[in-house]
């Protein structure tokens, strides 16, 4: 096992997922609004190229077949490159 990655069970991982819903009056239509805040032990820096965080939004109505309608990919490469 490598030294400078924290040992499993001494990962940290949390997700906080906070949901708003609006109906628009008048035109029916709906609104969601989403704010997620992320924690996680990763280890070090030069490390960074492995994690991804990936948000996928689906469509289940019943028109449809477990439809994908956004994917979102982020490599937290891109944080540690915007912070140096």
């Amino acid at each position: 096992m490598e030294s400078n990655r924290p040992a499993f069970e001494e990962s940290f991982n949390e997700v906080l997922i906070q949901v708003d819903l609006f109906a628009h009056s008048g035109t029916d239509e709906h609104q969601a609004t989403v704010k997620k805040l992320y924690f996680s032990l990763l280890g070090n820096e030069e490390e960074s190229d492995r994690y991804e965080l990936n948000i996928a939004v689906k469509d289940y109505s019943l028109m449809h077949e477990d439809c994908i309608i956004a994917l979102y990919n982020i490599k937290l490469t891109q944080f540690y490159e915007q912070d140096s």
